[in-house]
């Protein structure tokens, strides 16, 4: 049975830019989840938080890609330390904005990315066998 809110979903799959519908398609299981403490954070987000959130991933086999600290938000990327395939990306994105902690852990198809990011390279990319 189809929820009643699916027939709008595909609606707006199609009012997406072909790149994004293509990022979409990608995708071969995600999972989220928001977290919200109910107070606002007074103190700015700080580097021990930083070192605390890659120590716990380090533990746990994932190493940190991108990081961005900012004065009451922090923006985390994580990728495995082993990766399973080259056809297959996973990846953890955590944002701490105040108090909500918003996790996004995902599996993507790496040819379908590595084509997109391509399409939008300036000069030649040079791939390695």
């Amino acid at each position: 049975m189809t929820s009643p809110r699916a027939p709008f979903r595909w609606r707006l799959i199609f009012l997406l830019p072909p790149e994004a519908r293509q990022a979409l398609a990608a995708v071969r299981g995600a999972e989220v989840a928001v977290y919200d403490s109910g107070k606002r954070q007074a103190a700015p987000v700080s580097v021990q938080q930083f070192a605390a959130a890659d120590r716990a991933m380090s533990a746990r086999g994932w190493e940190r890609l991108v990081g961005v600290k900012e004065p009451q938000q922090l923006v985390v990327i994580y990728v495995p330390k082993n990766p399973r395939s080259d056809q297959e990306i996973a990846f953890c994105l955590a944002v701490l904005d105040r108090s909500q902690l918003v996790v996004v852990a995902a599996r993507t198809d790496g040819q379908a990315l590595l084509e997109i990011a391509m399409s939008f390279a300036a000069s030649p990319v040079v791939r390695r066998p």
